[in-house]
């Protein structure tokens, strides 16, 4: 486990670590209440196969389905230079806070993995609901296309 990393121009720090979950907010959100940016890294240890992947994929998206609104689903095949990789944008929205989420799932190295973007934003659920909607218009593809291009996301590197 790595104790900082950068993803859209934005450095983050460790905050928050259990078994197999890492997160990550920057250094100004250090409350975990509050926080409005946070990378989430989970591995997934036994998982090794492509078809366990997708199979973990397939679990996450059921649970995203059942909790929140699915905004986008993607599947990339595997190529020669990289194996098959998931994704899923959704919103949660809960009395209060709005929250949009990014997940990438993918075999890193032959183990499961996943990075997980998300995005808060706390108050009245109408008032949240149209922030979150202006923030979509504004970064959804940027946000999709950074976290499904670099395979190093899913292996955070160690900053001194």
């Amino acid at each position: 486990m790595t104790n900082a990393i950068d993803f859209q121009n934005t450095h983050y720090v460790h905050r928050w670590s259990a078994e197999n979950q890492h997160e990550y907010t920057p250094p100004k959100q250090s409350d975990l209440a509050t926080w409005q940016d946070m990378l989430t890294f989970n591995n997934y240890p036994d998982t090794h196969t492509p078809e366990a992947m997708a199979a973990v994929a397939n679990r996450v998206l059921g649970i995203y389905q059942q909790n929140g609104h699915i905004l986008k689903t993607d599947a990339r095949p595997a190529t020669p230079e990289q194996p098959a990789a998931y994704f899923a944008a959704v919103t949660f929205s809960t009395p209060e806070f709005v929250e949009i989420v990014f997940a990438r799932l993918q075999l890193v190295d032959g183990t499961g993995k996943s990075v997980i973007y998300s995005h808060r934003f706390y108050g009245d659920i109408q008032q949240t609901s149209q922030q979150a909607g202006h923030w979509l218009e504004q970064n959804a593809a940027a946000t999709e296309a950074a976290l499904m291009t670099p395979i190093h996301l899913l292996e955070p590197t160690h900053h001194d």
